[in-house]
């Protein structure tokens, strides 16, 4: 039995600004111009962030996303959509050359997974037992 199960989602750079775009109520806490258009965006895999450029124009030349933030912003992206995102997974981002991935990882639960096990073959042996004694099944 798996001790853990892990997806990733990939992001690339148009899915990240629709993300952004999307989570817009919270630009203003995280530095973001609302009245101004992103022009650039780029991934810094080795500070694990993203920068998005506002052009030449002050006060908000370039800002700098942590990949806690960007997680944040890409699972609101995700509940949007209605894709399902596990509340129990350990969520994080890893910010690549061109792209972030949503990385999620569950952990299961051994014990729960060998009752429902147990259930599901007592119920599969009285579904067989029925059939065998020509009764209707359970």
């Amino acid at each position: 039995m798996p001790k853990s199960e892990q997806r990733s989602i990939m992001f690339d750079a148009d899915g990240v600004l629709r993300a952004i775009v999307a989570a817009s109520a919270c630009m203003k806490p995280l530095g973001l111009p609302r009245d101004r258009a992103t022009t650039s965006i780029s991934f810094d895999e080795a500070e694990q962030c993203i920068v998005l450029e506002y052009g030449p124009s002050r006060p908000h030349p370039a800002v700098r996303l942590k990949s806690e933030t960007l997680c944040a912003i890409l699972l609101n992206s995700c509940i949007r959509q209605g894709l399902p995102i596990p509340r129990h997974a350990d969520k994080s981002v890893e910010v690549q050359t061109a792209a972030a991935l949503l990385k999620l990882r569950i952990e299961i639960d051994r014990q729960r997974c060998e009752e429902q096990e147990e259930r599901l073959t007592r119920r599969l042996v009285r579904l067989g037992q029925s059939w065998i004694d020509g009764e209707k099944a359970v």
